[in-house]
């Protein structure tokens, strides 16, 4: 497997397994039962709005332990020293992250549109904001396995 094909499968395992430690994590910590509708609102936008950067931290964090990684692992494999071969951004790069980037956007609104539709049904407001959560991550996803299929194909 390439790099291009390895990264996007590191990154949507990191930000799956993360997400929902997280979740379960404040979920089960920090959220009361009997809490009033504006302190509900008020916890629910705090956990989304904390959820952001621990997935940004998360990405970032994978993706440099992922390089020093593969590269240590390149250079026991070939017996050398292996030096920036992954720096390199062609057309191709450009192209697979303009498709998923657009077919991850399209995940996430599809998400809020679900989350709305609960909310016009008179679903509980605990299930619109498990499913913009759930929206959340599966952009994540999305937009790295997208990443990866297009890798694989060839786009």
């Amino acid at each position: 497997m390439t790099y291009q094909e390895k990264q996007p499968i590191v990154l949507a395992l990191s930000t799956i397994s993360i997400s929902f430690i997280y979740y379960f994590i404040v979920k089960n910590n920090y959220f009361q039962p009997d809490l009033s509708q504006v302190e509900l609102f008020r916890q629910w936008a705090l956990f989304i709005l904390v959820l952001i950067p621990v997935q940004i931290v998360t990405t970032i964090v994978a993706t440099i332990l992922f390089y020093i990684l593969n590269n240590i692992f390149d250079s026991v494999k070939k017996g050398e020293i292996v030096e920036n071969e992954y720096e390199v951004t062609d057309e191709l790069d450009k192209q697979v992250g303009l498709k998923s980037s657009l077919i991850s956007s399209a995940v996430f609104t599809l998400s809020v549109f679900v989350g709305l539709v609960a909310l016009v049904f008179k679903m509980p407001i605990t299930t619109m904001f498990n499913v913009l959560f759930f929206g959340i991550v599966a952009t994540g996803v999305v937009l790295e396995m997208s990443k990866l299929y297009y890798y694989k194909r060839g786009f």
